[in-house]
């Protein structure tokens, strides 16, 4: 009995003397740790491609659909498979991209049809894009945004359900104001054009919508909790 606890003694106080000492080997294995653990935290950063510079590709999907449309008799109206590309992309003349010029390019030969057929089922297909929407954009001061040329609609919080699509297009001017600590809203978009040449989807053929006037839109936001949202659109 008195064997055992001997044994048991010498080891604890071999376990004490080893501890105090090599002080730096455990703290050398602590700031191993800590470094390993900030390593882990710290996100991997990748080199940028030399276009990235110029080139920003805000948006890029490639969709199809089948669309099959029946009428009241029973008779069968569309019974086809479509596509749809959409691309935004700009060109930054500056490296912050403060000023740019925006692109976009849609399918769809019309304001409200976005989609190609691909000559599956009804109707021949085609593989027609057009520019539907230019525009240059400059943020001269941090929070005021200016830009004009062919927008996109500004939609708020809504989506294409409920307002206009995404493949939409209006000739306007805008100006966002995103300066909350010097008003009271987080953003204020005030938008005047013109919204029209419904069938006409190539932009520079829709040149004489920019002297002309039927569109104004005030959207204002203000977020009061991080899970809510308010939005007044004044039309």
């Amino acid at each position: 009995m008195l064997r055992l606890r001997a044994s048991h003694f010498g080891a604890l106080v071999a376990i004490l003397t080893t501890q105090l000492a090599s002080p730096s080997t455990a703290q050398d294995r602590t700031s191993a740790q800590a470094a390993l653990a900030q390593a882990a935290q710290t996100p991997a950063t990748e080199a940028q491609h030399s276009l990235a510079r110029w080139l920003d590709a805000q948006t890029f999907t490639v969709a199809a659909r089948y669309d099959y449309i029946q009428d009241a008799r029973d008779r069968t109206l569309q019974n086809r498979m479509q596509w749809q590309l959409q691309a935004h992309p700009r060109l930054k003349i500056d490296a912050a991209g403060r000023y740019s010029l925006h692109v976009g390019v849609t399918t769809g030969n019309n304001f409200s049809s976005g989609w190609n057929p691909t000559g599956i089922g009804t109707g021949e297909g085609t593989a027609r894009i057009y520019l539907t929407q230019l525009f240059v954009a400059a943020e001269p001061w941090d929070g005021i945004e200016l830009q004009y040329g062919s927008l996109y609609p500004e939609r708020g919080q809504s989506t294409e359900i409920t307002t206009y699509d995404n493949d939409g297009y209006i000739t306007a001017g805008r100006v966002n104001l995103r300066r909350p600590h010097e008003v009271f809203f987080d953003d204020v978009t005030t938008s005047v054009g013109y919204v029209g040449y419904l069938d006409t989807a190539f932009v520079l053929d829709r040149t004489g919508a920019f002297s002309r006037q039927n569109y104004w839109q005030v959207l204002a936001s203000k977020q009061f909790l991080p899970a809510s949202r308010y939005r007044r659109i004044i039309p």
